[in-house]
C-alpha cells in the first residue's frame, strides 16, 4: 500500500463549550476514501472470525500498534476488541494468582475486576498496595506490548472509606489524580443508588439534540431515521 493512502487528517472536537485543554476535545480521524474501502474490506473478513478469536479459544492476541488506534477508522473498534481480550486474560491472570482481589457485590458473588467498553476501562480492587501493584504492572505490561498508553488526564482513583494518608500513597504508585466528581460512560457513581436526577445529562443532551432537529426540514422518514441512528445509541450502554 502506498504510503499517501494511509495519510489522516486529526480534527480536534470540542466536547464542551469553550473547551481550552486536550483532554476537553475529542480527536477524529479523516481517513482517505480508499484507505476506508480498503479497511472496510478488512473489517468484513475479520467479522466472520473474531468471535472464535476473543470468545472461544480464548487466546492472547498481541498487537504493536506502530501508528495509533485512529478515531474514524474502520478497524479500530476490532482492534479495540482484540486488544482488549489480551488486558483482560492479563487481568484475570492476576486474580487466579491471587495478586489481585477484585470486589464482590454479595458474599455469594463472583468477585469483579474490571470493566470495559470501547477504550474506557474501570478497576475493581481493594485499597491495598499490593492490589495497587498489581494494577500498575498489568497496565505497563498492557502498554509495553500494545503500544498504547494510559492517559494521566483521564485517570483517577475513586473511594468512599480509604484514609486519607493511604489513598496519597496509592495515587502516587498509580500516578493518577483522585476523582471528586467520578462518571464512567457518562453516568455519575456515587454510594446510593440511582436517582432520576443522575440520569438529566443524558436527558438534556436528546433535548439539545431534538431542538438542533427542529430548524431542518425533515421529512417524518427523516426523523425516524435520526431517532433510530443517534437517540437510541446515546442511553445504549445503561
Amino acid at each position: 500500500m502506498p504510503q499517501t493512502l494511509k495519510d489522516t487528517w486529526v480534527v480536534l472536537v470540542p466536547k464542551i463549550s469553550n473547551a481550552e485543554q486536550p483532554k476537553q476535545f475529542r480527536p477524529i480521524s479523516l481517513c482517505t476514501t480508499v484507505y476506508k474501502v480498503i479497511a472496510k474490506v478488512l473489517v468484513h473478513k475479520l467479522k466472520e472470525h473474531i468471535s472464535s478469536l476473543v470468545s472461544l479459544e480464548k487466546r492472547s492476541l498481541w498487537i504493536r500498534a506502530s501508528r495509533g488506534l485512529r478515531q474514524g477508522c474502520p478497524l479500530s473498534p476490532y482492534l479495540f476488541i482484540l486488544s482488549s481480550e489480551l488486558l483482560s486474560t492479563m487481568v484475570h491472570r492476576e486474580m487466579h494468582k491471587g495478586m489481585l482481589s477484585g470486589i464482590k457485590v454479595t458474599s455469594r458473588a463472583q468477585p469483579h475486576s474490571h470493566l470495559i467498553f470501547a477504550d474506557d476501562l474501570l478497576f475493581f480492587a481493594k485499597a491495598t498496595l499490593g492490589d495497587a501493584d498489581s494494577v500498575k504492572q498489568i497496565l505497563d505490561n498492557y502498554c509495553g506490548y500494545s503500544g498504547q498508553m494510559v492517559n494521566a488526564d483521564k485517570s483517577s482513583i475513586f473511594s468512599f472509606t480509604t484514609t486519607k494518608n493511604l489513598k496519597l500513597i496509592i495515587r502516587r504508585r498509580l500516578w493518577m489524580q483522585e476523582g471528586q466528581q467520578w462518571r464512567y460512560l457518562g453516568i455519575p457513581l456515587t454510594k446510593h443508588r440511582p436517582k432520576k436526577v443522575d440520569f438529566s445529562t443524558i436527558v438534556i443532551a436528546v433535548r439539545n439534540r431534538i431542538s438542533a432537529w427542529g430548524v431542518k426540514s425533515l421529512s417524518l422518514a427523516g426523523r425516524i431515521m435520526l431517532i433510530n441512528s443517534t437517540l437510541t445509541s446515546m442511553p445504549v450502554f445503561i
